[in-house]
């Protein structure tokens, strides 16, 4: 049950990561990676 608890979180965590970074976040490190 802990197990399933975990995964359940980590993807909503990883799935809000990646709505955010879309916006704003990402575009800002794909800068500073190519600089």
């Amino acid at each position: 049950m802990n197990t399933l608890l975990i995964g359940v979180v980590c993807i909503a965590f990883l799935t809000a990561i990646l709505t955010a970074g879309r916006e704003s976040s990402y575009g800002l490190k794909e800068e500073d990676l190519d600089k």
